[in-house]
């Protein structure tokens, strides 16, 4: 994730509830301008001519069931810390 050009965090970390509730991740935040710069060029800039304009359609049927996917399997990992602990 690149933040305002001068903050750059990478690493194996989701940013959802099971990530940072059951499994271990790990990242780094780098502030290095130079490693930055080259972060730019090699992946954003690459991934920037690869992709299409977004035309303003969301399509909310796969965006809610992949939300309820994902807060079912929440509940079923947390459920037996709440039960033992």
């Amino acid at each position: 994730m690149l933040i305002d050009e001068s903050i750059l965090i990478i690493g194996s970390t989701n940013f959802d509830y099971i990530s940072y509730s059951v499994e271990q991740e790990l990242f780094a935040v780098i502030t290095n301008q130079e490693i930055i710069d080259d972060f730019k060029r090699r992946i954003v800039e690459v991934d920037l001519q690869k992709s299409r304009k977004f035309n303003g359609e969301i399509k909310y049927k796969s965006g809610l069931l992949h939300y309820l996917v994902l807060k079912t399997l929440g509940a079923i990992c947390i459920f037996p810390t709440k039960v033992i602990g």
